[in-house]
């Protein structure tokens, strides 16, 4: 009986090694090449219309894994800038597609600069960050 349990055990841990899923991952920058952190990236499978959703980390880096194989829309948004969408993206199973994506400001705003302390895209002042300065977004007329 224990022999048993541990060969069923062993085959389950097989086949969940096996995995048949692939990963979009990537790195979101504006216009002036500064990463962009707080950037909304959404994975919508074409075929089942079922979508996952990852966010940017302080670095502009983002991973959505566990994706079944099959073609892809993907979303970015972000307060202040335009909406990206990109399709089809196609994912093999237990693949890795790269791409990385450049957003550029919404029309009627003043260029937002890289915003890389966690920062939002609203009404902010110069501010020192470390590595940049964020400068205000207030609506151009």
């Amino acid at each position: 009986m224990k022999r048993l349990a541990f060969l069923l055990l062993a085959f389950s841990l097989a086949v969940f090694a096996q995995s048949n899923t692939g990963t979009i991952t990537g790195t979101v920058f504006d216009q002036s090449q500064a990463v962009m952190n707080g950037v909304k990236i959404t994975a919508t499978n074409l075929g089942t219309n079922l979508a996952q959703t990852a966010t940017t980390n302080h670095d502009g880096i983002y991973s959505i894994p566990a994706l079944e194989p099959g073609a892809y829309r993907l979303t970015l948004e972000r307060a202040g800038f335009k909406k990206l969408i990109r399709e089809p993206i196609t994912v093999e199973g237990s693949g890795t597609v790269a791409l990385d994506f450049n957003l550029t400001t919404a029309p009627g705003l003043a260029s937002v600069s890289g915003l890389p302390c966690g920062t939002s895209a609203s009404l902010r002042t110069r501010t020192s960050c470390g590595r940049r300065y964020v400068y205000s977004a207030r609506r151009v007329l």
